[in-house]
């Protein structure tokens, strides 16, 4: 079975759904999954540089307590399934490009780990993975070549392969992420829980059976 997942890095509640995914799987044993992850990126006219997290979450939420509560909510999520969300730490809402292309330098076995590294460095660390040097020191530490991964990230060379994500991504017509595309035919859309995604699987396990 393989399981192509668009995905935001700095998405929040990207990081609640992959998790509730990979929470299902563990509990599923009817036949092995491989995992896809395709770039997607919510805000298309976010600066390389990202922009102050506070002040772009105010202007797109309102008031500072409008701000508050929508980070305590998701952070209450978060929790249920076991992720931390540090959100005072965020300084910069990170132009996640930079962060999609080391994953796709990751080998497919170590990409769900890399992933979460990432998502960890932002949303508990406070780091700014759209910065280079940041995502050189991730890379390092999963003894990827760090000089060969800098001439990648700054030869533009791997807009190719983010750009095949976004059109592989109009083609199913996402609009919002996460979104899980299970065998080609099942779509699940949203930070679904543990029992919809069990669910999911094994519908389109009897349809194919």
């Amino acid at each position: 079975m393989h399981i192509h997942i668009f995905q935001d890095i700095v998405c929040p509640w990207c990081r609640i759904g992959i998790a509730s995914l990979l929470g299902a799987l563990q509990e599923w044993q009817a036949e092995e999954v491989t995992l896809h992850y395709h770039a997607f990126t919510i805000d298309p006219y976010l600066p390389n540089e990202g922009v102050p997290f506070r002040a772009t979450m105010e202007r797109l939420l309102g008031r500072k307590e409008q701000v508050g509560k929508a980070l305590e909510y998701v952070t209450a999520m978060g929790q249920e399934i076991g992720l931390h969300f540090c959100f005072d730490q965020i300084k910069i809402r990170a132009h996640p490009d930079l962060a999609h292309s080391l994953l796709k330098l990751t080998p497919l076995a170590q990409q769900t780990s890399m992933l979460q590294t990432l998502q960890r460095a932002y949303f508990e660390e406070g780091l700014d993975i759209g910065n280079i040097e940041v995502i050189l020191q991730i890379a390092d530490i999963f003894g990827l070549d760090k000089h060969e991964v800098e001439e990648k990230l700054q030869s533009g060379r791997m807009a190719i392969y983010l750009q095949s994500d976004y059109e592989l991504a109009e083609h199913y017509e996402v609009k919002a992420v996460p979104f899980f595309v299970i065998n080609h035919s099942l779509i699940v859309t949203g930070a679904q829980t543990i029992p919809t995604f069990l669910q999911a699987l094994k519908k389109v396990t009897c349809d194919e059976s």
